[in-house]
C-alpha cells in the first residue's frame, strides 16, 4: 500500500513542465526535458525534486528510490518512442557500448544522484570526463598468472576452474607494482583454466618423485 501512494505522490510531483528562462531547449515528445549528459541529469532532478523526495533517495527509501525514480528515469528520458533519447545516444555511443541499456542506465543515474545528494559528485564528473569508459571501471583479468590485454577474451566458463577475486584498495608497493593503478582502483579477479591447473598438477607430481 505504501508503494502505491509512494507511486502516485510521484507522478503528482513529477508532472512539472519544462521551466521557462533555464536556457535548457526541450528534447522530448512529452515537454520534458531530456539531459544531454550526467551533470544536466543531476541538475534536472536537482529542480524537478521535491525536498521530500530527496529526502527519500538519502533515506534509500525502496518504493521511491528503486522503483518510482529508476523507472521515471527510464520512461521519460532513456526509452523514448519510436528514437532513442539524446541521453540515451550519449550514454551507449560515447560512454558504455553494448553495456550501456536502459535499465542499467537509470540505475547508474539514480547511483549517481544519491550521491550526489551526499555531496559526492566524483562519480557523474568521472563519467562525463573524456578519461571515462567501462573499460577504465573494470577490474584488471589475471588469466594463468598473465595479465589480459586488451583484445583478448575471458576464459569460457567451461574451461576455468578456479576464480579469486582481489577487492580495491591494496596499496601496497608489491600490489602495485603487479597489477598497477588500475587494479588498485578497481580490484583484481584471478582466473585459472583447467589447463594451467592440470599442468601444475602434472608438474607437482613430477617434482614429487
Amino acid at each position: 500500500m505504501r508503494m502505491f501512494f509512494t507511486f502516485l505522490f510521484a507522478c503528482f510531483l513529477f508532472a512539472k513542465p519544462a521551466v521557462a528562462g533555464t536556457g535548457l531547449k526541450s528534447d522530448s515528445t512529452q515537454t520534458v526535458y531530456i539531459p544531454c549528459n550526467m551533470e544536466e541529469c543531476m541538475t534536472e532532478l536537482d529542480r524537478i525534486l521535491s525536498n521530500e523526495q530527496k529526502e527519500l533517495i538519502r533515506e534509500d527509501d525502496f518504493a521511491f528510490t528503486y522503483f518510482t525514480l529508476t523507472f521515471w528515469i527510464r520512461n521519460n528520458w532513456l526509452y523514448i518512442y519510436p528514437s532513442p533519447s539524446r541521453l540515451y545516444l550519449y550514454i551507449r555511443n560515447e560512454k558504455c557500448g553494448d553495456f550501456g541499456e536502459p535499465e542499467g542506465m537509470s540505475g547508474r543515474i539514480r547511483g549517481y544522484y544519491k550521491e550526489h545528494l551526499k555531496g559526492n559528485d566524483d562519480g557523474w564528473k568521472f563519467f562525463d570526463s573524456p578519461e571515462f569508459s567501462i573499460e577504465a571501471e573494470s577490474p584488471v583479468y589475471v588469466v594463468d598468472g598473465v595479465v589480459l590485454r586488451k583484445g583478448r577474451s575471458i576464459p569460457a566458463p567451461g574451461d576455468i576452474a578456479s576464480l579469486d577475486i582481489l577487492k580495491p584498495g591494496d596499496t601496497t608497493q608489491a600490489f602495485f607494482k603487479k597489477y598497477g593503478q588500475k587494479g588498485v582502483k578497481n580490484g583484481v579477479i584471478l582466473i585459472t583454466t583447467k589447463k594451467a591447473k592440470q599442468k601444475a598438477e602434472k608438474k607437482a607430481l613430477k617434482t614429487k618423485k
